[in-house]
C-alpha cells in the first residue's frame, strides 16, 4: 500500500500522522503478517552507519519524533542513511509504502484469508476513510484529497476480480439465453429445449458442488470453466434431442426413440467427454496449483455431464418427450436439406472439395495459409505483454495504482525467487555461500534484472534469491 502526498512531500507532519493511522489499522487488521510488516513507523525499518567507533543504526522514525521541525529534519537524515529511498520512499519523496505480507490462514479460525473481504476492508476502512474523506465517492476514480492511496498485489487483485464476478454471472445468464433462442428456433419444442437447457445448468450445479465437497476452490482465474461445462452439455444434449425427434418424426414411441438414441450416441458421446476429461487432467502436469485447480475442476464438470447428458437427458426426454408437430417439422426440414433446398445448399457446395479440382484448390490455399502462419509464428510474443494485471482493464484501479508504484519506485511487480536445496546445514559453508553471491551477481547481469537483486539464506533447507525485473523483462 502507497500513501502519496497530494500537497507536498512525506516530510508534512500531518501526513506522517495520517500515515501512522493508516499504519495501525493495517496492523490491527486480521490476517496480516504483523511480524514481517515494513513501514516509516515501523520499528524494524533502521538505518546504520559505519563510524570511527564501529555501527551505528536505528530505527529510521525517530524514538523522540513529535512532529516539529527538528524531528522532522532528523527522520530526513535517517531516510537518506537507511537506504530505503526507492523501495519504502518514493523516489520523488511525495509517498512512501507500507509493505503488509499476509498469513496463509488466519489464526483464530484456521482457514484460508478471505481476499474478498480483505479487499473490501481495505477499501472501506482505509480507501474511503483517508482518500475520500470529505470527498464523494465515485467507484473507479481517485480522491481529490491531500491524501491518496494505492494498493497492489495478489491479495487486492483476487479481490477486485471477485467483484466483477456479477458481471461474470450477468454474461452467463446470457450466453444461457442465447442459446435457449438458437435451439428453441432450430426445434420450436419448448419441452425439448428447456429440457437440453436444465440438464447442462444441472451438470453445472453438480460440478460446483462436488468441486466445494472435494476441498477446491472456484478462483477468478477458473470462473470461465462453468462456461465451458454448460456449452459442452448444450452440444451433447442438442445431438440427443435430435435423435429422439427425427425418430419420433418418423413414428416411432418416445420411449423406444429415447433407446434407440441412447444406444447409438452413448459410446460416440461417452468417448469425447472421457477425451476431453483426459485433455483438461494433462494440465495437471504444469507444476502451477492454479492451472492444477482448474485442470480438476474442468475434469469434474466434464465427468459429470456423462451422467446428466448422456443418461438423464434421453430419461426426461422418454417421459416429456417431444412435441409431435416440431418432430414432423424436423423430418420435413431434413428431407428438404437432403435436395438441396436450405441448409443443403450449402452442403452441397461443400460436397465439391471431394472433386480433384476443387480439393487441389484447397490443398494449395491451405499449404499457402501454412507458409505464412509459420513465417508469422516467429514474432509471435509470449506472456504478457502489457505492465499490471492482464486479468483486469489497463484503466482499473489497481494498474493505474501498479503504473505509479512502477514509476515512483525502483521497484516491480514482477518478482522471481530461485530455490537452491542444499544438504543440511549446507547454507553454513563457506562453499556455499560463495556460490549463492556468484548466483546473485549473475542474476544481477541479466538484462531486465533491477540492480536491487539481493539474496537470502534458509539455512538448512535452501537459498532463496529474489529478483525485482521490471514489466517488460
Amino acid at each position: 500500500m502507497v500513501v502519496e502526498s497530494s500537497n507536498g512531500d512525506i516530510f508534512d507532519p500531518h501526513y506522517l500522522d495520517t500515515l501512522k493511522e493508516i499504519n495501525d489499522e493495517l496492523f490491527l487488521t486480521p490476517g496480516v503478517d504483523r511480524a514481517w510488516m515494513k513501514s516509516l513507523w515501523v520499528p524494524g525499518v533502521r538505518w546504520t552507519e559505519v563510524t570511527e567507533e564501529g555501527f551505528q543504526g536505528g530505527p529510521v522514525m525517530p524514538d523522540s519524533y513529535d512532529g516539529s521541525a527538528q524531528s522532522v529534519e532528523q527522520l530526513r537524515q535517517n531516510i537518506a542513511r537507511s537506504g530505503i529511498v526507492g523501495s519504502l520512499i518514493g523516489n520523488n519523496l511525495k509517498s512512501s509504502m507500507i509493505f503488509v505480507p499476509l498469513l496463509e490462514k488466519d489464526p483464530v479460525t484456521g482457514q484460508g484469508i478471505d481476499y474478498h473481504q480483505f479487499s473490501r476492508t481495505l477499501e472501506d476502512r482505509l480507501r474511503t476513510k483517508y482518500e475520500f474523506a470529505g470527498n464523494v465517492h465515485i467507484a473507479g476514480e481517485e480522491g481529490k484529497g491531500p491524501i491518496k492511496i494505492r494498493v497492489i498485489g495478489f491479495a487486492k487483485l483476487v479481490g477486485d476480480l471477485i467483484d466483477g464476478l456479477m458481471q461474470v454471472m450477468l454474461y452467463f445468464g446470457a450466453a444461457a439465453l442465447i442459446a435457449t433462442a438458437i435451439i428453441f428456433y432450430f426445434t420450436r419444442c419448448v419441452r425439448s429445449t428447456a429440457l437440453v437447457i436444465l440438464c447442462s445448468v444441472i451438470a453445472v450445479v453438480w460440478q460446483l458442488g462436488l468441486v466445494a465437497l472435494f476441498g477446491f476452490a472456484l478462483d477468478p482465474f477458473s470462473i470461465l470453466v462453468p462456461f465451458l461445462v454448460f456449452a459442452i452439455g448444450v452440444s451433447h444434449g442438442a445431438q440427443k434431442m435430435n435423435g429422439i425427434m427425427q425418430d419420433v418424426g418418423r413414428g416411432t414411441h418416445q420411449l423406444i426413440a429415447a433407446r434407440y438414441t441412447f444406444r447409438r450416441l452413448f459410446l460416440a458421446g461417452l468417448t469425447a467427454l472421457l477425451a476431453d476429461a483426459v485433455g483438461f487432467a494433462v494440465l495437471m502436469l504444469i507444476d502451477i496449483p492454479v492451472i492444477q485447480d482448474l485442470a480438476v475442476t474442468a475434469s469434474i464438470g466434464v465427468a459429470v455431464l456423462i451422467f446428466t447428458n448422456l443418461v438423464l437427458l434421453p430419461v426426461l426426454l422418454s417421459y416429456w418427450g417431444v412435441s409431435r408437430k416440431a418432430a414432423i417439422r424436423s423430418l420435413r426440414a431434413e428431407d428438404e436439406e437432403l435436395r438441396g433446398k436450405g441448409l443443403g445448399a450449402v452442403w452441397s457446395l461443400l460436397d465439391k472439395f471431394t472433386e480433384r479440382r476443387w480439393a487441389a484448390v484447397a490443398v494449395v490455399v491451405s499449404g499457402v495459409l501454412a507458409v505464412v502462419g509459420i513465417v508469422v509464428s516467429h514474432h509471435l510474443k509470449i506472456g504478457d505483454l502489457d505492465p499490471g494485471a492482464p486479468e483486469l482493464r489497463s484503466d482499473s484501479r489497481y494498474n493505474r495504482d501498479n503504473a505509479y508504484i512502477t514509476a515512483n519506485y525502483s521497484l516491480s511487480s514482477d518478482q522471481f525467487a530461485i530455490m537452491l536445496k542444499t544438504p543440511g546445514e549446507g547454507c553454513l559453508k563457506y562453499e556455499t555461500l560463495v556460490e549463492a553471491d556468484r548466483l546473485g551477481w549473475l542474476l544481477q547481469q541479466q538484462p531486465g534484472v533491477q540492480p536491487r537483486c539481493r539474496w537470502l539464506m534458509l539455512c538448512g533447507r535452501s537459498r532463496r534469491v529474489p529478483t525485482k525485473a521490471t514489466p517488460s523483462g
